[in-house]
């Protein structure tokens, strides 16, 4: 159907428009560093400043879906690239690259990019419960000024849990559009694939909304409709699985020697232990950003305020009448079953932000992955703002004429903004640094070649991303250890972590000049006899080991693996000097 070209020219400014307001809100936002030198340290330091390099360097190898960081674990490599989460490192990968290594821009683009995502999929969201654009815009825009929104880019540098926040918009245009419409949407299929890869464990608590979505259906659809949707439904979540396969599958072959869920429990990460104060999500006085304390976790006044305020006067209206909301002029225009479907997935997010809830973990043991429960915020934040809107909405539908309506969404959004740390840290000063100012994000810069000799691992308490993702590994008692980190420490000390497993003496030459996340080591070996060596490099059962001949040909070599000992150990059959040569694993590497 073509348009009018005068209603498509209204459209193009209102896109035109909006695209300036998104851009304009986010420019706003980013100016909290743009302001000031460097970047703040997160609750990970620097390390997914690291990661964003490390992409970038696998994509200078042509190495597009990397899942080993030959550079982790102090030179000896992990698949902390695999396990880690990865939309936001694909985007800030590509745009340092492009960047020609700016740090600071790249991350100021790549948050900005998925606060636009964040914003439109919350226009789409709104849609279904309002006409109204300027409810619409107010909405979108005022939602990337909430506070956990900032909590989690500016104050806990969580740049994986804040991309799945932007996601999550778009998650819930899916589940309203199903219990509005009837219409399942093959949106379903980006938007899981990339929530997944945001980040794992706010995908894995999706399921909640999921599951009020489809018992919603189901009670205004009837199994009848179900059945209708259901080979669509079919399709969406095969296309996601589809796209998830590969890494996935990657993840199931490591876990043979690579536990990190089970790691990161034992490093402080419980559920039970992390769990806040009730009264803290609706008021914290003592709260300050850039203040150095990272978790601020309190729902914003504009959201909760009104949703208490509503239930409060539904409540009221009816035991006073005793009619339903939907007998009332400004009840006509909810639809029951979205907003049923919104506030049982807000109070069942609530639910489980709370210490009684903990039976719910324990149940239902994955959810434990999700490490602290005030993470429900990136559902409640969203589900709260849309809530506000649905019920702006009918006021805005009983009043369609009065300019105090409109002032009023307004406000709403003005007074976000106003509480937000955009207007309170012009004058603070950073916390965490003498001078002010952020620290310098050159100092989370890799060099773009390894020297394996002087090598001391990243800038980190022990040269280690993450401990979680170091192999699994056993002490002399066959009891696992937590601790790899030490580990790993110990080892480097000796011959850059390698060395003989026997009383055999040897020495060994590394690189003194390899590429960042190099997808290929070699080695030089000497020993005085026969026996076995364990390279510098963790163990994994997708790597390749080659021995160069007389004839200068590389010929694959068996390699083992020790419950005892995290590297890749290999035979040396006598005293002869060789050159070794380790490939180390690509994604299509483990797959094949």
């Amino acid at each position: 159907m073509n348009l009018p070209s005068s209603v498509f020219r209204r459209r193009w400014v209102y896109e035109a428009s909006y695209a300036s307001i998104v851009l304009g809100a986010a420019a706003l936002i980013l100016s909290l560093v743009g302001r000031r030198a460097g970047w703040p340290i997160g609750a990970e330091s620097f390390n997914e400043l690291i990661i964003v390099q490390l992409y970038a360097a696998h994509f200078r190898h042509l190495d597009f879906f990397p899942v080993w960081s030959s550079t982790d674990g102090i030179g000896l490599g992990t698949p902390v690239l695999l396990f880690y989460q990865k939309t936001f490192f694909y985007v800030s990968g590509a745009l340092f690259v492009l960047l020609g290594g700016a740090l600071k821009p790249t991350l100021i683009l790549s948050i900005g990019f998925f606060l636009a995502v964040g914003a439109y999929g919350m226009r789409r969201a709104l849609g279904m419960v309002t006409d109204s654009r300027l409810l619409q815009v107010v909405g979108s825009v005022g939602f990337l000024f909430t506070n956990y929104v900032f909590t989690d880019w500016l104050s806990r540098g969580d740049l994986p849990e804040f991309t799945a926040m932007m996601i999550v918009p778009w998650l819930l245009f899916w589940c309203l559009n199903l219990v509005k419409n009837h219409r399942v949407s093959l949106l379903l299929i980006p938007i899981m694939a990339s929530l997944v890869d945001a980040h794992s464990a706010i995908a894995l608590v999706s399921v909640f909304t999921l599951a009020v979505t489809m018992i919603t259906f189901v009670i205004t659809a009837g199994w009848r409709g179900f059945r209708a949707i259901a080979p669509r439904l079919a399709v969406s979540v095969g296309g996601a699985a589809l796209l998830l396969a590969p890494t996935l599958l990657a993840e199931l072959r490591f876990a043979q020697y690579y536990d990190p869920a089970s790691k990161v429990t034992h490093f402080g990460a419980q559920v039970s232990s992390n769990f806040v104060s009730l009264t803290s999500y609706f008021f914290d006085n003592k709260f300050r950003w850039l203040s150095g304390n990272a978790d601020f976790v309190q729902i914003d006044f504009a959201i909760w305020i009104p949703i208490v305020i509503a239930l409060i006067g539904i409540i009221a209206y009816y035991g006073l009448t005793r009619k339903k909301p939907n007998q009332t002029p400004w009840g006509h225009d909810l639809h029951a079953p979205s907003i049923f479907f919104l506030l049982g997935s807000f109070f069942i997010y609530i639910f489980l932000q709370l210490p009684i809830s903990y039976f719910v973990y324990r149940i239902i043991s994955p959810l434990q992955a999700i490490d602290y429960p005030y993470r429900m915020l990136a559902f409640i934040t969203p589900i709260g703002v849309i809530l506000v809107i649905a019920m702006a909405n009918s006021i805005f539908r009983a009043y369609p004429t009065s300019s105090i309506t409109r002032a009023g969404a307004l406000l709403w959004l003005v007074s976000l903004i106003l509480l937000s740390p955009i207007t309170s840290t012009w004058t603070t000063t950073y916390a965490l640094t003498p001078a002010g100012e952020f620290p310098n994000p050159a100092f989370s810069t890799p060099p773009r070649y390894i020297n394996h000799k002087n090598f001391g691992g990243f800038f980190t308490p022990d040269g280690i991303l993450f401990d979680e993702y170091l192999p699994k590994v056993n002490n002399s008692k066959s009891v696992e250890l937590y601790d790899d980190g030490d580990l790993y420490v110990r080892l480097h000390k000796d011959q850059y972590g390698a060395g003989s497993v026997s009383d055999v003496p040897c020495s060994i030459m590394v690189p003194t000049r390899s590429p960042l996340e190099s997808l290929e080591l070699t080695f030089r070996i000497a020993c005085r006899g026969a026996t076995r060596f364990a390279l510098p490099v963790t163990f994994n059962a997708y790597s390749t080991v080659y021995v160069e001949d007389s004839k200068h040909r590389l010929r694959p070599i068996p390699y083992y693996h020790s419950e005892t000992d995290p590297r890749v150990i290999i035979d040396i059959k006598n005293s002869k000097s060789e050159i070794v040569m380790i490939h180390l694993p690509t994604l299509w590497g483990v797959l094949k």
